[in-house]
């Protein structure tokens, strides 16, 4: 079994598993790909630790480093509970009644059908729960950036508990579980609806509701950290390689979803480059890590689907339109402290609108599915980010406004200026000599 697994890492750590077809296939794949999956998932997970932590860590001030990564753990653990106990079953569960359309059972609480059932079958499907888990995780993660340096440690647990029962669980079951999204035929490979797109409209609505940062003096914030941030980066780019590659079903599409997402990305970060040196006459690494997450995000719907020119163009378009979305930013005056929205809300809907044009088998996709055409299936996206942005900015407006009422969201501003390290957990994360 070691060897087995050795021998599997040594491929690029990378799984070979369905998303919401899993009762159709699971049958007929072996307990390999079971290894495949959990591997996967730690893959994804160590996307958050250290990933998301070191990213948003070097992009937040020195006097808020602690306060991003303790919420951040905290979210994971939380997050984590949640979907062993009914998160799964309500995202890939079946009732067999109308609500199916929307959210799945809680007969499965505690994964209890999963973990005391010894058969290939349920080992398989185990592994699954473990991978999707990893999803379920990352993505209250994400909205963490757009409201960063000025939210009460309380208020984000018990925004992310709501959030995560009243947004993710659904969009997940809609989208991949069987709903209606799904039966529709939205296209949707690791998570650009599902994932990014619901995060980040959640992380806009909050930094609109929360308001913007007090500066002081400042009139500019910079990332406190910029190594941090390259970390970061990295170990995420690593990462997704797992994200995306969990949704394939066998080797040669796993081939295609990994090659895409490493094109996207290295796409996204050549256009970046020559933009800056063409306007700015010089590149810096923070742009170029934005437009990394920006082509990453952008494939991540499309990873499997599309084939490399596809990809390239992904990257590409994706990293422009990204980058006038984070200088629209400041003009439109809403207070995104890590571009949440602007890298994965606006990657994640251009991801979402291209892949109905690349998976055209002319263009080197997989072709569309049975009965749909091109403009079919760009409107089927397109319904399908409108009714996935709209239900997160919804359910994010109405949970903040009810806790707004309930008690202080918002760390004082004193507090805010002292820094959310001190002021809201007693320590610091340097200390000078």
């Amino acid at each position: 079994m070691i060897n087995r697994l050795l021998a599997l890492a040594g491929l690029l750590c990378l799984t070979v598993v369905g998303k919401a077809d899993i009762p159709a296939w699971v049958s007929r794949v072996d307990l390999g790909r079971a290894d495949w999956m959990i591997i996967a998932a730690i893959l994804v997970l160590f996307m958050v630790f250290p990933g998301v932590m070191l990213f948003y860590g070097g992009l937040v001030r020195r006097k808020n480093v602690l306060s991003i990564i303790l919420q951040a753990a905290a979210v994971v653990s939380m997050t984590t509970l949640m979907w062993v106990l009914i998160g799964y079953a309500l995202s890939f569960g079946t009732s067999h009644m109308p609500t199916d359309a929307v959210i799945g059972n809680i007969t499965d609480t505690f994964l209890f059908h999963l973990h005391q059932n010894l058969s290939e079958h349920h080992s398989v499907k185990l592994a699954f729960a473990i991978y999707q888990m990893g999803f379920a995780v990352i993505a209250p993660v994400l909205i963490l950036g757009g409201v960063a340096e000025r939210i009460k440690f309380k208020a984000v647990m018990v925004f992310i508990f709501f959030w995560e029962l009243l947004v993710y669980y659904p969009v997940a079951h809609t989208v991949w579980g069987g709903g209606f999204l799904y039966h529709m035929g939205v296209l949707d490979y690791a998570g650009g609806l599902v994932v990014h797109v619901s995060s980040g409209v959640a992380a806009l609505v909050a930094a609109c509701l929360l308001g913007k940062r007090c500066l002081g003096q400042v009139k500019e914030v910079e990332p406190h950290n910029r190594v941090f941030v390259v970390i970061g980066i990295g170990i995420l780019w690593i990462g997704w390689f797992g994200f995306n590659g969990g949704g394939s079903e066998n080797f040669h599409i796993l081939g295609v979803a990994i090659l895409n997402t490493q094109l996207a990305a290295i796409s996204a970060i050549l256009f970046k480059l020559f933009l800056d040196h063409l306007v700015r006459r010089r590149v810096t690494v923070i742009g170029t890590s934005a437009a990394a997450i920006s082509g990453l995000v952008a494939i991540t719907p499309a990873a499997g689907f599309v084939g490399v020119f596809g990809a390239i163009l992904i990257g590409l378009i994706s990293s422009a339109i990204c980058h006038f979305a984070v200088r629209w930013r400041h003009s439109l005056g809403y207070d995104d402290a890590l571009d949440a929205f602007g890298l994965h809300g606006v990657a994640g809907l251009v991801g979402a609108m291209l892949v109905g044009v690349f998976i055209s088998a002319r263009l080197g996709g997989a072709g569309y599915p049975p009965g749909l055409t091109v403009n079919k299936q760009l409107w089927v996206q397109f319904l399908a980010a409108l009714l996935v942005a709209a239900w997160s900015a919804f359910w994010t407006f109405v949970i903040l406004s009810v806790m707004k009422r309930c008690f202080s969201i918002r760390v004082e501003k004193a507090d805010e200026l002292a820094g959310l390290d001190i002021s809201q957990h007693g320590e610091v994360g340097y200390i000078d000599d």
